[in-house]
Protein backbone atom coordinates (compact mmCIF):
# COMPACT_ATOMS: atom_id res chain seq x y z
CA UNK A 1 0.00 0.00 0.00
CA UNK A 2 1.55 3.34 -0.82
CA UNK A 3 3.04 5.87 1.50
CA UNK A 4 0.62 8.81 2.52
CA UNK A 5 3.43 11.52 2.03
CA UNK A 6 4.90 9.81 -1.29
CA UNK A 7 0.78 9.87 -2.61
CA UNK A 8 0.96 13.48 -1.65
CA UNK A 9 4.10 14.37 -3.12
CA UNK A 10 4.12 12.32 -6.09
CA UNK A 11 0.16 14.08 -6.72
CA UNK A 12 1.93 17.31 -7.53
CA UNK A 13 3.49 16.60 -10.46
CA UNK A 14 6.70 15.48 -12.00
CA UNK A 15 8.66 18.54 -11.26
CA UNK A 16 7.24 19.03 -7.40
CA UNK A 17 8.00 15.05 -7.01
CA UNK A 18 12.05 15.69 -8.06
CA UNK A 19 12.30 18.40 -5.84
CA UNK A 20 10.92 16.46 -2.99
CA UNK A 21 12.71 13.42 -3.62
CA UNK A 22 16.27 15.18 -3.58
CA UNK A 23 15.51 16.80 -0.51
CA UNK A 24 14.35 13.84 1.84
CA UNK A 25 16.93 11.41 -0.30
CA UNK A 26 14.28 8.65 0.09
CA UNK A 27 15.48 5.01 -2.15
CA UNK A 28 12.62 3.41 -2.28
CA UNK A 29 9.70 5.50 -3.12
CA UNK A 30 6.55 3.12 -2.51
CA UNK A 31 2.98 3.86 -4.44
CA UNK A 32 2.01 0.39 -4.72
CA UNK A 33 -1.63 0.29 -5.81
CA UNK A 34 -1.89 4.24 -6.30
CA UNK A 35 -4.41 6.02 -8.30
CA UNK A 36 -1.93 7.98 -10.45
CA UNK A 37 -4.40 7.96 -13.92
CA UNK A 38 -4.02 11.21 -16.02
CA UNK A 39 -1.02 12.48 -13.70
CA UNK A 40 2.02 14.76 -15.61
CA UNK A 41 4.48 13.26 -14.42
CA UNK A 42 6.83 14.31 -17.36
CA UNK A 43 10.86 13.55 -16.61
CA UNK A 44 9.72 12.44 -12.91
CA UNK A 45 12.59 10.02 -11.01
CA UNK A 46 10.86 6.95 -10.16
CA UNK A 47 14.29 5.02 -10.02
CA UNK A 48 13.62 1.89 -8.08
CA UNK A 49 9.94 3.04 -6.90
CA UNK A 50 7.33 0.75 -5.79
CA UNK A 51 4.58 0.69 -8.32
CA UNK A 52 2.89 -2.43 -8.15
CA UNK A 53 -0.40 -2.81 -8.91
CA UNK A 54 -0.73 1.55 -9.68
CA UNK A 55 -3.31 2.71 -11.74
CA UNK A 56 -1.01 4.74 -14.47
CA UNK A 57 -4.24 5.26 -17.14
CA UNK A 58 -3.29 7.78 -19.80
CA UNK A 59 -0.64 9.39 -17.07
CA UNK A 60 2.52 11.45 -18.83
CA UNK A 61 5.62 9.44 -17.65
CA UNK A 62 7.52 11.23 -21.26
CA UNK A 63 11.34 10.92 -20.54
CA UNK A 64 10.67 9.63 -16.56
CA UNK A 65 12.91 7.63 -14.66
CA UNK A 66 12.01 4.06 -14.07
CA UNK A 67 14.61 1.96 -14.31
CA UNK A 68 14.76 -1.51 -11.71
CA UNK A 69 10.54 0.09 -10.99
CA UNK A 70 8.49 -2.70 -9.88
CA UNK A 71 5.07 -1.74 -12.02
CA UNK A 72 4.40 -5.70 -11.73
CA UNK A 73 0.77 -5.56 -12.19
CA UNK A 74 0.13 -1.77 -12.89
CA UNK A 75 -2.00 -0.24 -15.82
CA UNK A 76 0.15 1.74 -18.10
CA UNK A 77 -2.89 2.33 -20.71
CA UNK A 78 -2.67 4.58 -23.23
CA UNK A 79 0.16 6.22 -21.02
CA UNK A 80 2.46 8.18 -22.61
CA UNK A 81 6.23 7.04 -21.97
CA UNK A 82 8.21 8.24 -25.31
CA UNK A 83 11.89 8.51 -24.70
CA UNK A 84 11.32 7.10 -20.32
CA UNK A 85 14.15 4.99 -19.23
CA UNK A 86 12.34 1.51 -18.13
CA UNK A 87 15.95 -0.37 -18.37
CA UNK A 88 15.75 -3.36 -16.12
CA UNK A 89 12.26 -2.72 -14.67
CA UNK A 90 9.87 -4.89 -13.79
CA UNK A 91 6.54 -4.63 -16.25
CA UNK A 92 5.22 -8.15 -15.46
CA UNK A 93 1.71 -8.72 -16.29
CA UNK A 94 1.76 -4.84 -17.01
CA UNK A 95 -1.11 -3.65 -18.94
CA UNK A 96 0.36 -1.47 -21.74
CA UNK A 97 -2.32 -1.64 -23.85
CA UNK A 98 -2.55 1.73 -26.66
CA UNK A 99 0.32 3.16 -24.20
CA UNK A 100 3.09 5.56 -26.45
CA UNK A 101 6.50 3.75 -25.95
CA UNK A 102 8.61 5.34 -28.63
CA UNK A 103 12.05 5.44 -28.49
CA UNK A 104 11.63 4.04 -24.42
CA UNK A 105 14.42 2.10 -23.31
CA UNK A 106 13.01 -1.15 -21.82
CA UNK A 107 17.21 -2.67 -22.21
CA UNK A 108 16.62 -6.22 -19.73
CA UNK A 109 13.27 -5.18 -18.94
CA UNK A 110 10.61 -7.64 -17.33
CA UNK A 111 7.97 -7.56 -19.76
CA UNK A 112 6.61 -11.09 -18.91
CA UNK A 113 2.56 -11.32 -19.53
CA UNK A 114 2.29 -8.01 -20.59
CA UNK A 115 -0.11 -6.91 -22.74
CA UNK A 116 1.12 -4.60 -25.19
CA UNK A 117 -1.90 -4.92 -27.76
CA UNK A 118 -1.77 -1.86 -29.79
CA UNK A 119 1.04 -0.24 -28.54
CA UNK A 120 3.78 2.14 -30.24
CA UNK A 121 7.12 0.68 -29.86
CA UNK A 122 8.55 2.12 -32.74
CA UNK A 123 12.34 2.49 -32.15
CA UNK A 124 12.22 1.71 -28.90
CA UNK A 125 14.88 -0.30 -27.25
CA UNK A 126 14.36 -3.73 -25.81
CA UNK A 127 17.40 -5.54 -26.29
CA UNK A 128 17.54 -8.71 -23.88
CA UNK A 129 14.14 -7.54 -22.98
CA UNK A 130 11.33 -10.74 -21.52
CA UNK A 131 8.39 -10.46 -23.58
CA UNK A 132 7.76 -14.41 -23.19
CA UNK A 133 4.16 -14.62 -23.30
CA UNK A 134 3.31 -10.90 -23.97
CA UNK A 135 0.30 -9.34 -25.68
CA UNK A 136 2.28 -7.39 -29.14
CA UNK A 137 -0.92 -8.31 -31.59
CA UNK A 138 -0.73 -4.73 -33.60
CA UNK A 139 1.52 -3.39 -32.02
CA UNK A 140 4.26 -0.77 -33.46
CA UNK A 141 8.00 -2.42 -33.30
CA UNK A 142 9.27 -1.05 -36.60
CA UNK A 143 12.49 -0.32 -35.94
CA UNK A 144 12.87 -1.45 -32.06
CA UNK A 145 16.25 -3.09 -31.12
CA UNK A 146 14.89 -6.28 -30.10
CA UNK A 147 18.08 -8.55 -30.33
CA UNK A 148 18.64 -11.30 -27.77
CA UNK A 149 14.55 -10.65 -26.79
CA UNK A 150 13.09 -13.81 -25.26
CA UNK A 151 9.53 -13.88 -27.46
CA UNK A 152 9.35 -17.01 -26.63
CA UNK A 153 5.15 -17.58 -26.59
CA UNK A 154 4.76 -13.64 -27.64
CA UNK A 155 1.86 -12.88 -29.83
CA UNK A 156 2.41 -10.96 -32.57
CA UNK A 157 -0.57 -11.06 -34.48
CA UNK A 158 -0.72 -8.04 -36.92
CA UNK A 159 2.43 -6.52 -35.32
CA UNK A 160 4.14 -3.78 -37.83
CA UNK A 161 8.06 -5.84 -37.50
CA UNK A 162 9.04 -3.56 -40.29
CA UNK A 163 12.88 -2.96 -40.21
CA UNK A 164 13.16 -4.30 -36.03
CA UNK A 165 16.31 -5.87 -35.06
CA UNK A 166 15.69 -9.55 -33.84
CA UNK A 167 19.44 -10.90 -33.69
CA UNK A 168 19.78 -13.77 -31.45
CA UNK A 169 15.94 -13.18 -30.38
CA UNK A 170 14.17 -15.61 -29.29
CA UNK A 171 10.84 -16.43 -31.11
CA UNK A 172 9.86 -20.21 -30.32
CA UNK A 173 5.98 -20.90 -30.34
CA UNK A 174 5.31 -17.06 -31.47
CA UNK A 175 2.30 -16.28 -33.07
CA UNK A 176 3.08 -14.26 -35.84
CA UNK A 177 -0.36 -14.64 -37.96
CA UNK A 178 -1.57 -11.73 -39.61
CA UNK A 179 2.49 -10.25 -40.97
CA UNK A 180 3.08 -10.69 -44.20
CA UNK A 181 5.11 -13.41 -45.45
CA UNK A 182 7.56 -11.24 -47.33
CA UNK A 183 8.26 -10.25 -43.00
CA UNK A 184 8.71 -13.63 -42.03
CA UNK A 185 11.02 -14.27 -44.63
CA UNK A 186 13.35 -11.35 -43.61
CA UNK A 187 13.46 -12.77 -40.01
CA UNK A 188 14.58 -16.16 -40.90
CA UNK A 189 17.70 -14.12 -42.51
CA UNK A 190 18.55 -12.25 -39.13
CA UNK A 191 21.39 -14.39 -37.56
CA UNK A 192 20.68 -16.79 -34.64
CA UNK A 193 16.85 -16.00 -34.40
CA UNK A 194 15.37 -19.12 -32.76
CA UNK A 195 12.02 -19.95 -34.42
CA UNK A 196 10.34 -23.20 -33.76
CA UNK A 197 6.84 -23.93 -33.40
CA UNK A 198 5.90 -20.64 -34.40
CA UNK A 199 2.86 -19.64 -35.78
CA UNK A 200 2.54 -17.88 -38.95
CA UNK A 201 -0.07 -18.07 -41.98
CA UNK A 202 1.18 -20.40 -44.74
CA UNK A 203 1.26 -19.12 -48.34
CA UNK A 204 -0.68 -21.69 -50.16
CA UNK A 205 -0.28 -22.48 -53.97
CA UNK A 206 -2.58 -19.78 -55.59
CA UNK A 207 -0.70 -16.78 -53.60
Amino acid sequence: MAKQEHLEQIRQGGKQWNAWRWRSSVLLPDLSGADLSRLDLDGADLRSARLRNANLNNARLNRALLTYADLSGADLSGADLSDADLNQTNLNNAQLCHADLRHTHLDRANLRWADLSHANLSGAWLFSATLCLADLSHANLSGAELSRADLHGARLCGADLSSVNLRGANLSGADLRGIPWLFIMELTLQPGVTMQHMLYDRVTEEQ
